[in-house]
């Protein structure tokens, strides 16, 4: 009987992790970002263009 509370109480903290509002926010901005970089950096380059234009470090 032990065993299946256990596996509820897993269920539970899962269902909640994935249910929360918290993990949607971060998934969210997580977009946005990855959007963003996306349209600002010029798509197709060669690696002498990046490395021309951002340098070693990025």
């Amino acid at each position: 009987m032990n065993t299946k509370q256990n596996q509820s109480r897993l269920g539970d903290l899962v269902w909640k992790f994935f249910a929360s509002v918290n993990l949607t926010i971060v998934t969210f901005l997580s977009l946005v970002t990855a959007s963003v970089i996306g349209t600002i950096v010029p798509q197709n380059g060669g690696p002498d263009f990046y490395l021309h234009k951002y340098g070693e470090v990025l």
